[in-house]
């Protein structure tokens, strides 16, 4: 039987859904409900006083159904006698929706009052059938609708990674029982930023040549996007190249128009983008202390502009861009500085948005040095949000503690998913570890962070998979689970590319993120950024631990190969998609690596005169082609040119992208043959008798109490497995020994040996300076260690490129039996790894797991 011919009826409760979805008990199971077949035609009813972001969501859902079917859905504004029918609408609003209500006696409980929540539910009479959707506010109205549009089978990237749905002629849903459903977190959304090499020119020169310009054009596009991905929050692009928001025609009534709400970043207060508004020739310095009446008729321009939209308005002051205050020497002084800032924006915001001003949403963003301020003792009014920040790389730097968890405002986060910047910039791919993004959220929920998430995610592309998956979390944090966080992963991946491919997919992309969280793809030159450094060779040894240099090639090219093998078997509707949601992140990343791995070994090989030496230079050269060869289709070719400019391998041109060069010269050294296999020898000759290696999860006991306990993450750290203290944000003792402990029991020689504690990175999140675990050997305590690192001391530095923090302990075994225990002294601790190391003066990677 032909694609065409089949009959899809997506049964709901059995529906894979990135969010889950609340089933009322009490409701009478409803029969099939069939969208359009050859011999039915559904009418979609709506009443013309909608929003226009409501009549936009319906057109976008009759664009899904003919994408499908071929047949364009009849809209109508009042209700037929008979047939299928499917009424959309907006309680309060729609005199269609308050008419079917009443005469099916249609509950309201779950959805009315409510913030953006959404009910579907089948109603069967003898004459008719009729698809019920009711929101409770217009972005309600238009989740639900969409909610359909995923429930057929449409990925939210329908247009953005070109995930285009299987054709066929029947669409039908089945739905036993009614769907409710309201956000987690209010204000979802994702911050545009870093634009130059990516977002930028692909919309001035490919998407909207005529204006040149990020502009309503490409904005409807992204707004299209975030209401599928059931997210209401945009941040606008904002980087120098880019021309600001507001200062672009159509902008701001395209967001209106499709109900999403406009913010703006942490140094952009008062609805301003300084660096293209701030002019300095008029207005003078940017200076609150010495220039306060610039500063505010500034403000108060834009504020009249935008009042009658639906803002989040940034308070608070930083520097033009980037950086710190101006005028402030020293934290005092900017403490002092920002509270009259404070009176200042809100003496505004009551004159333009609303006389009380406690109803106009606002935040306070403590982005670095800021954060400094506010622990300096600055009082933010109770009624703004807390908006509060990774460290850039990922790990929370702050939440509120018991007492800020009170306030008015409440508190959300502002995360990162790409990042330009010390240590290093991460512009190229989107590799972050899915169940590290978990860790960090769950703990942000924990802590009471749930009035905002923000996601910086670049260009969107290629961001795509972690993007939704933040934002499913966001809209339901139950969505995805402890123990199985890669079954979102394999969700998606089925629901993108078919369940038959799933679960080998799911393998590949989760092998992808683990070698990615061991050392990002931009981060293999070695180097970092402001100050710049060159591109080096990797710490990673060919001699030791097995040779890591080599493992990790090999790991690289078994999912490289995996990639490009799955390919042949991809439906030909799908394959651009699979080019830019799986071939090109993991051959790229791979072939990033395999570049700088086969430099460095090339130039091993050639210090010891081996003839292989070319063949390893060969390999790297090759790698440094594929890299621009692939990019080269991202943007000329794939679908004709529609990403053009879009994709670049080398953002900032940064060393690590550059051609790698190699030794000229032999050297004198010489190994016991005269073969890479020598090499390979040398490296395995002390692999089984010189070191333990143990990941944190085989513990031979892990001892609880009765509020504390270490629980494994799946997916998570070097190890997929690392051990974390649950649950978040529950001081433990202050003596260790009260505390939960694993305990690990080995056999050793007599000798003497470093022990290795590899844990994750993490900050104290209640303002404190401690992240402590103690460790005993034998049941006699050794030391306590604080792994909490200040500003960006080249500790953190060091730490957050490898995503480790290291710590070492130097001890005399003696022969026989050995127990290690490690307790946690304070919140949220993190345990990876653990290596028992016998020969002094080496580096663990940890590339062998």
């Amino acid at each position: 039987m032909k694609t065409s011919l089949l009959h899809f009826s997506f049964l709901l409760c059995c529906y894979i859904s990135m969010a889950n979805y609340c089933v009322a008990d009490n409701t009478s199971t409803a029969n099939s409900f069939i969208i359009t077949n050859a011999n039915t035609q559904s009418i979609f009813c709506i009443d013309k006083s909608e929003e226009p972001s409501v009549m936009k969501v319906v057109s976008m859902f009759q664009d899904d159904i003919q994408d499908i079917s071929g047949r364009v859905l009849a809209i109508k504004g009042n209700l037929p006698k008979n047939g299928n029918v499917i009424i959309a609408g907006t309680l309060g609003r729609s005199k269609l929706l308050d008419q079917v209500i009443r005469k099916y006696k249609i509950s309201t409980d779950s959805t009315k009052g409510r913030w953006e929540a959404f009910s579907i539910q089948v109603i069967s009479t003898k004459s008719a059938n009729i698809l019920v959707v009711i929101g409770s506010d217009r972005r309600g109205t238009a989740y639900g609708i969409l909610e359909l549009s995923r429930m057929i089978g449409v990925s939210p990237w329908t247009w953005w990674a070109d995930v285009k749905p299987i054709k066929r002629s029947e669409i039908s849903l089945t739905i036993p029982k009614p769907i409710y459903q309201r956000p987690s977190v209010q204000y979802r959304g994702i911050f545009l930023n870093d634009e130059d090499w990516g977002l930028k020119p692909w919309s001035s020169k490919t998407f909207d040549p005529k204006l040149g310009e990020v502009g309503p054009k490409t904005y409807a596009k992204i707004f299209e996007l975030l209401l599928r991905l059931r997210a209401n929050t945009i941040w606008p692009a904002m980087h120098e190249c880019t021309t600001p928001f507001y200062f672009v025609k159509g902008n701001a009534a395209m967001a209106d128009s499709f109900g999403i709400i406009v913010g703006t970043s942490h140094c952009e207060p008062m609805m301003r983008s300084n660096p293209r508004e701030w002019n300095h020739d008029t207005n003078g310095a940017y200076n609150f202390f010495t220039n306060k009446d610039k500063v505010v008729d500034y403000w108060s321009e834009r504020l009249k502009e935008v009042s009658n939209y639906e803002n989040v308005y940034t308070v608070g002051m930083r520097g033009i861009h980037d950086g710190a205050m101006e005028g402030a020497k020293n934290v005092q002084q900017q403490v002092a500085g920002l509270t009259d800032v404070f009176a200042a924006q809100r003496q505004l915001l009551g004159q333009y948005v609303n006389k009380n001003v406690e109803k106009v949403p606002q935040i306070f963003i403590p982005y670095k040095e800021v954060l400094d301020a506010y622990n300096a003792g600055l009082k933010v009014p109770e009624d703004v949000t807390l908006l509060w920040c990774d460290d850039n790389y990922g790990y929370l730097t702050r939440l509120s503690n018991a007492e800020e968890q009170k306030r008015k405002g409440g508190s959300g986060v502002y995360y990162h998913l790409s990042y330009w910047g010390r240590p290093h910039d991460y512009l190229w791919l989107a590799t972050t570890q899915p169940s590290f993004i978990w860790t960090e959220m769950q703990k942000a929920w924990a802590y009471g962070a749930r009035k905002m998430w923000i996601v910086n995610v670049g260009d969107i592309k290629p961001a795509e998979y972690l993007t939704e998956f933040y934002l499913d979390m966001a809209w339901d944090i139950n969505s995805v689970k402890r123990d199985n966080i890669s079954q979102h992963l394999e969700n998606w991946l089925g629901n993108t590319f078919g369940a038959e491919h799933a679960t080998y997919m799911k393998d590949i992309m989760n092998e992808y993120y683990r070698l990615a969280f061991i050392r990002k793809p931009e981060f293999m030159g070695w180097s970092q950024t402001e100050p710049e450094t060159k591109a080096k060779d990797t710490d990673l040894s060919p001699f030791e631990f097995g040779n890591e240099i080599t493992t990790r090639i090999q790991q690289y090219s078994k999912i490289e190969n995996q990639v490009e093998t799955l390919e042949k078997n991809i439906p030909e509707h799908l394959k651009n998609a699979y080019f830019e949601l799986i071939k090109y992140p993991v051959c790229g990343a791979a072939d990033m690596n395999k570049k700088w791995l086969n430099s460095q070994l090339a130039n091993t090989l050639t210090t010891y005169n081996l003839p292989e030496s070319e063949t390893a230079k060969e390999q790297s050269l090759l790698s440094y082609a594929k890299i621009q060869q692939m990019t080269r289709y991202y943007n000329d070719s794939l679908l004709g040119g529609k990403w053009k400019g879009m994709m670049s391998y080398e953002p900032r041109r940064l060393s690590v992208f550059n051609k790698p060069a190699f030794n000229a010269t032999t050297g004198s050294q010489r190994l016991s043959g005269d073969s890479v296999a020598s090499l390979q020898n040398q490296a395995n000759s002390h692999k089984t008798i010189d070191y333990i290696r143990l990941k944190a999860s085989e513990f031979s006991n892990n001892y609880t109490t009765s509020t504390l306990k270490w629980q494994q993450i799946n997916g998570l750290g070097y190890s997929q497995s690392a051990m974390v203290l649950q649950p978040f944000g529950i001081n433990p003792s202050e003596n260790a020994t009260d505390n939960p402990s694993l305990e690990y029991l080995f056999n050793t020689k007599a000798d003497s040996a470093t022990v290795f504690l590899y844990l994750l990175p993490t900050h104290a999140l209640d303002g404190g300076n401690n992240q402590r675990i103690a460790v005993s050997i034998d049941g006699v305590m050794q030391k306590t260690f604080n792994i909490n690192t200040i500003g960006r001391s080249n500790a953190w530095k060091e730490n957050v490129l490898r995503n480790q923090t290291v710590l070492k302990l130097p001890y005399r075994f003696s022969a026989g039996k050995h127990s290690l225990k490690i307790y946690a002294l304070d919140p949220d601790m993190v345990i990876d790894q653990i290596l028992i190391d016998f020969k002094p003066g080496r580096k663990f990677y940890g590339v062998g797991e």
